[in-house]
């Protein structure tokens, strides 16, 4: 969600996916080939995703040919977000969990991290709250340690919105005020809207109408 603006920002921009082209041209089968796929895939993320999927599956053809491990996950990532983003949840987890072998395969903390939340945002869009919640937990506990108020601010409303769908408002109050907190220190439009989302969620499950809204 908080690549929402960027994403939206470059498709709409004049020529870029032209300039994304042209680039691949001169760039088709080196790692830098892979980032450019992958940045083409992020394009039609939110217009085509089934494009995106299949730009993702290029990506990743060309990052186990080259051996390009980073390329693998970003490229398994994107293409499993693609797939959540269709409605296709067992294709999505499956690219997750072959992109989380290979975080840990890295030792890339970082990337584990974000592959665990992906996997938990997946598991409550599929309506397996508690699985769902288990890996948002995880992820957060591992972001925490470092200094993305992002991650840990989207992690945080994760983790509230699986609550509240659990029927634990209470709970979904607690990390939504936790992640208003962590919010406070960045600014980013799309992140602020989801969080106070959550937050209403919350209230509202808690009767405090007058919140709420």
């Amino acid at each position: 969600f908080f690549l929402l603006a960027s994403c939206i920002s470059n498709a709409q921009s004049p020529g870029y996916l032209d300039s994304l082209n042209e680039l691949l041209e001169k760039n088709p089968g080196d790692t830098n080939g892979v980032k450019l796929l992958i940045q083409k895939a992020d394009v039609y993320y939110f217009i085509k995703p089934d494009s995106a999927r299949i730009i993702a599956e290029e990506a990743l053809d060309l990052s186990r040919r080259l051996r390009y491990l980073y390329g693998q996950v970003k490229a398994l990532n994107t293409g499993a977000e693609a797939c959540r983003f269709i409605g296709d949840y067992p294709s999505s987890l499956k690219q997750n969990f072959e992109a989380l072998q290979l975080n840990r395969q890295m030792n890339d903390l970082f990337g584990e991290a974000m592959t665990l939340g992906f996997i938990g945002f997946t598991y409550v869009e599929f309506r397996e709250y508690r699985k769902g919640l288990d890996y948002l937990l995880v992820s957060y506990g591992i972001s925490k340690r470092g200094d993305n108020q992002i991650k840990k601010s989207f992690d945080l409303t994760n983790i509230a919105n699986a609550y509240n769908l659990l029927n634990k408002p209470d709970s979904g109050l607690y990390y939504s005020q936790q992640s208003v907190k962590e919010f406070t220190r960045v600014i980013h439009g799309p992140l602020r809207s989801l969080i106070l989302t959550r937050l209403g969620d919350a209230f509202a499950g808690l009767g405090n109408t007058d919140s709420a809204l």
